[in-house]
């Protein structure tokens, strides 16, 4: 299994464990936090889903990386991000941020998805890392804009449902821990397998 550390800033991100349920059960269960993703979840929903996502998090998939978003100095939970449906014909895969609602608005999200992106691209298959979000949700495109995605023209073309856009950034437009993109500096990707 592949699993890292990563610091960003004030920030760092780790792998999921059962330890994390509860912020698990906090985020995907509250209706503000999933008005663009879909209806909350039951606690028990909740409970099943995680259950999966950690035995998922015991592969070694792009599509199946549960990371906690921790203050580094109180090591508090602060959020989730991950990716998802990785596509290993275009070599791309999908990410997400979610956070609690205490703590959006305060560049959490900026450095905690730089830095999933960092190490997303450490993966030599990988070429191409995407977002889909809700048009509406203004969030999340400020979130995607900030950290160096764009617009995904090529997705246009394709089947999409008519209330998401989905933004993009490519391996060659992306500079792994240079400020330019992120505002993340000097960071190191630590993986154990």
């Amino acid at each position: 299994m592949k699993s890292f550390s990563r610091e960003a800033g004030s920030v760092r991100l780790r792998p999921m464990t059962q330890g994390d349920e509860a912020l698990f059960h906090a985020l995907y269960t509250d209706p503000e936090t999933m008005r663009f993703v879909c209806a909350a979840w039951t606690p028990a929903e909740a409970a099943e889903r995680f259950r999966r996502v950690l035995q998922r998090g015991q592969e070694s998939a792009l599509a199946n990386r549960y990371l906690v978003i921790v203050e580094e100095a109180t090591g508090d939970p602060l959020g989730i991000c991950g990716s998802s449906h990785y596509d290993p014909v275009a070599l791309r895969v999908e990410v997400g941020v979610m956070l609690l609602p205490s703590w959006c608005g305060q560049g959490v999200g900026k450095g905690a998805l730089a830095a999933l992106v960092d190490c997303l691209f450490q993966e030599p298959s990988l070429l191409e890392v995407y977002a889909r979000f809700a048009v509406e949700n203004s969030a999340a495109r400020d979130l995607v804009t900030r950290v160096g995605f764009r617009p995904n023209h090529a997705a246009k073309g394709k089947k999409q449902d008519r209330l998401a856009c989905e933004w993009s950034v490519c391996r060659s437009q992306w500079n792994t821990g240079q400020t330019t993109n992120n505002g993340v500096t000097d960071v190191q990707c630590n993986r154990s397998y």
